[in-house]
């Protein structure tokens, strides 16, 4: 399957990358390191036609 990201962003604490993708219809959380790298997805949840992600 391949990703299509829509929209993403970073957590205020800069340890997490949220990315809604469009085609594949969930929302991916990826651990970020200081450096910038980002290590493999933790977490998925399905969500149909991600558009926005937004902090609350």
């Amino acid at each position: 399957m391949e990703l299509q990201p829509r929209h993403f962003l970073i957590d205020p604490s800069g340890k997490w990358l949220l990315v809604a993708n469009k085609d594949s219809d969930n929302i991916v959380a990826l651990p970020r390191e200081d450096s910038g790298m980002l290590g493999d997805p933790v977490a998925e949840v399905g969500c149909p036609s991600p558009t926005c992600l937004a902090l609350w």
